[in-house]
């Protein structure tokens, strides 16, 4: 009789360990899944901002070479002038004699 009281009681605490472990289990995978959400909505809203502020940029930018077209374009062929120099100069190329 008393095993069978003490192997009821061992039962009993196995369920209710189960039961608590189960529970602890679920409000973890609770609050993980709440800073998922979190982490995924505020990388919704940064790329929302990148996104906005790319395009402000790319807005005045063309403001720019509307207002300034000749500066615009000795602007850009410094810079292929310059690229072009440092390409030729790496593969051994001298243009400049």
């Amino acid at each position: 009789m008393k095993n069978a009281q003490a192997l009821s009681h061992a039962t009993s605490y196995a369920r209710q360990s189960v039961s608590d472990a189960a529970g602890k289990l679920f409000e973890i995978s609770e609050d993980f899944a709440a800073r998922c959400r979190d982490s995924y909505h505020d990388a919704e809203r940064g790329v929302r901002r990148l996104r906005i502020a790319a395009e402000e940029s790319v807005d005045h930018t063309r403001r720019q070479i509307k207002a300034h077209p000749l500066a615009t374009v000795a602007l850009v062929g410094a810079g292929a002038f310059l690229i072009g120099g440092i390409v030729g100069r790496r593969n051994g190329r001298r243009g400049w004699r």
